[in-house]
């Protein structure tokens, strides 16, 4: 069985959603990010749009595609991030959020770019535990 969904940078609204949904797309993928990314930011009244056309939330984190480069510091910062704009979205508990950076490195980058990542994920995972604690940190 296929699920079909959608990716969405830009907010949509609660009849744009009933019509994705008529179409038979199960889910769209809408970013949470900080006030600052307004042009792509979920809220709350569009989550509520999306849920009550039917579809789920594939919730997203992205800001730049630099943030890496801090390691985990920034994986700190932006899983922090995340979970504030979960929290004010109402985003069920336990429900995944999914990060993502855009572009691509070139070959000569790509070793780097992996060991940022990998260190950009241990920050989130540090603050993953600490959320499902129920600890503020």
């Amino acid at each position: 069985m296929t699920i079909k969904g959608i990716d969405f940078v830009q907010p949509i609204s609660a009849e744009t959603a009933k019509s994705i949904a008529a179409e038979g797309y199960c889910f769209a993928g809408r970013y949470l990010v900080p006030p600052s990314y307004a042009w792509k930011r979920l809220t709350r009244a569009e989550a509520e749009g999306i849920t009550e056309a039917g579809m789920d939330i594939v919730s997203v984190f992205e800001t730049t595609a630099s943030r890496p480069e801090g390691g985990a510091v920034n994986g700190h910062a932006d899983g922090q991030a995340a979970y504030v704009e979960a929290v004010g979205i109402d985003q069920p508990v336990g429900s995944a959020i999914y990060f993502t950076v855009g572009g691509s490195p070139c070959r000569s980058e790509r070793v780097l770019w992996r060991r940022r990542m990998v260190e950009h994920e241990r920050g989130r995972r540090i603050d993953d535990e600490c959320a499902r604690r129920g600890e503020n940190h």
